[in-house]
């Protein structure tokens, strides 16, 4: 089973970043796909996704003309996507991919948006806690959780985000493949049951942040 966790920093419909993207996921060719700062617009043939609400975080230079739909995260799966909370969330969204066993999937993004929204009274703590609180409330067997949660390894600017997610980690008995990776504020985390063959993580040149592309195998007992 791959995966592929990539923030793509909302491409515009019909640019041709966006058409770059979905080639390169498509070429990638994984099971499922975690994309933060996504766009409805965004094209892939065989894929269901699950989406939460829209972002209410507006960028002036963006285009919100149709059919451009800004979402901070998305779930992207060739299986079927059955998504119970779908809507409910701005910066989270779980996704139970119908595999068989199912996989249970939640794509976070912990953002720093709300310091330059006028109309938030949120802190970057705040949204670590809401994602560290929903990253628990979903974890189970066969369970990943993953997104841009904006701190890197050891030395990020955002300690608290490493902090919280290291104990949410130890609290839900996860896995945390990345918790040292420097290169990246992208994570993924999963339940024991599950073991990571490594990663590759690359730049494209198509956003500030590299895709990271995982193997997910049962752990053997």
């Amino acid at each position: 089973m791959t995966l592929a966790l990539w923030n793509i920093d909302h491409p515009a419909a019909t640019s041709s970043r966006i058409m770059a993207i979905q080639r390169l996921i498509l070429e990638l060719d994984c099971d499922h796909v975690i994309l933060t700062e996504t766009n409805a617009a965004l094209n892939l043939p065989g894929y269901t996704v699950a989406l939460p609400a829209p972002s209410p975080f507006i960028n002036r230079s963006r285009d919100y003309r149709p059919p451009n739909h800004y979402y901070q995260v998305g779930v992207y799966s060739r299986h079927g996507l059955h998504s119970p909370k779908k809507g409910s969330e701005v910066n989270g969204v779980y996704a139970e991919a119908t595999t068989i066993p199912a996989l249970h999937l939640y794509g976070s993004l912990f953002t720093i948006k709300d310091r330059w929204a006028a109309w938030s009274d949120r802190r970057y703590t705040d949204r670590v806690e809401e994602q560290c609180a929903a990253i628990r409330q979903w974890a189970g067997p066969r369970f990943i959780a993953g997104g841009d949660f904006n701190f890197r390894g050891q030395g990020s600017y955002n300690r608290i985000g490493r902090e919280r997610l290291a104990q949410t980690v130890a609290d839900a008995a996860l896995v945390w493949p990345t918790q040292q990776e420097e290169r990246t504020v992208q994570h993924l985390v999963h339940s024991s049951d599950l073991r990571t063959n490594g990663y590759q993580l690359f730049t494209t040149g198509l956003s500030d942040h590299p895709v990271l592309v995982f193997e997910l195998i049962p752990a053997q007992k």
